[in-house]
């Protein structure tokens, strides 16, 4: 949503919140030319549709993924528990390609307090003891790419350099479910080439074989398993404390908001209107940032 004020960038915000790459060719392949039967995954080619199609679809429409988990501090080898985690993203994905589709997506955070859940405006930091405002959170317009080699972000956003490493993992077949991982790590790099962050997630889909399968289907519904590792954000103040961020937290691909859980909806609704009215009017906009 186009805001007057700054926006702070969510959890995943450095990944997507600033990535944008080129149109691909001029002629597109059909998005129906991919969705050919795929019995069993085992292709690369055949891997990236099914996972277009668990994670959002081959024919352009807007899907939504929502996940609700928690995020933990990690010092060491102990894990304290700072808050509750609860994201919904609105994509399309456009095919550009044989192997190649361009995503793009807006991601809306809140975090929640961890006995009753409600929505809240700070955290204690249990390193420092002090009291530190949780910023709003929402991603500019993300354009990226997908292909059999996972998630391709840019090599430079701005003055940072980018160290991506990405792949869609084997995919699982039982009991009539399709589980497949797609895994990304990032590095971001100062142009002296001093590491400045870490960003590292594993998000599982899951879904029926049958309906991936199935050509006339070019969009499935999906369970989500997602796992995060992240350095401290600046926003946690954390100051010289050594350590870094792990989120955990599971979900749904639907296709609508009305899909998604009634207290996300409402957040949706009350904080960012522009998406619930009109999610394909802000993915279809012009990026508001020069990398995206």
């Amino acid at each position: 949503m186009p805001y007057s004020k700054p926006i702070h960038l969510s959890r995943r915000a450095c990944v997507q919140g600033m990535v944008a790459l080129s149109a691909g060719p001029s002629v597109l392949a059909s998005p129906l030319a991919g969705a050919a039967v795929m019995n069993d995954f085992a292709s690369p080619a055949a891997r990236l549709r099914a996972l277009i199609k668990l994670r959002g679809a081959l024919d352009n429409r807007v899907t939504l993924e929502w996940v609700a988990g928690r995020v933990y501090g990690v010092v060491g080898a102990e894990r304290a528990p700072l808050f509750t985690l609860n994201a919904v993203a609105f994509a399309q994905y456009k095919q550009t390609g044989d192997n190649t589709f361009t995503g793009r997506r807006v991601e809306v955070v809140f975090h929640g307090d961890l006995e009753t859940g409600e929505r809240i405006n700070s955290f204690l930091n249990p390193y420092t003891g002090a009291v530190v405002p949780i910023p709003e959170q929402r991603t500019p317009l993300a354009l990226f790419e997908v292909g059999t080699d996972g998630l391709r972000l840019p090599a430079q956003m701005g003055p940072m350099a980018i160290a991506t490493e990405s792949e869609i993992g084997e995919p699982l077949v039982q009991n009539g479910r399709l589980w497949l991982r797609l895994d990304t790590r990032n590095r971001f790099m100062l142009p002296d080439g001093k590491v400045v962050s870490h960003y590292a997630e594993s998000m599982v889909y899951t879904g029926a074989a049958e309906a991936v399968s199935d050509p006339e289907q070019l969009a499935v519904k999906a369970d989500i398993s997602y796992t995060n590792v992240m350095s401290w954000r600046p926003w946690m103040a954390m100051g010289a404390q050594q350590g870094h961020t792990l989120s955990s937290a599971h979900g749904e691909k639907v296709e609508s908001l009305q899909a998604v859980p009634d207290y996300l909806q409402r957040f949706v609704k009350a904080e960012h209107p522009d998406l619930a009215d009109d999610p394909a009017a802000v993915l279809n906009a012009s990026p508001r940032h020069g990398a995206g």
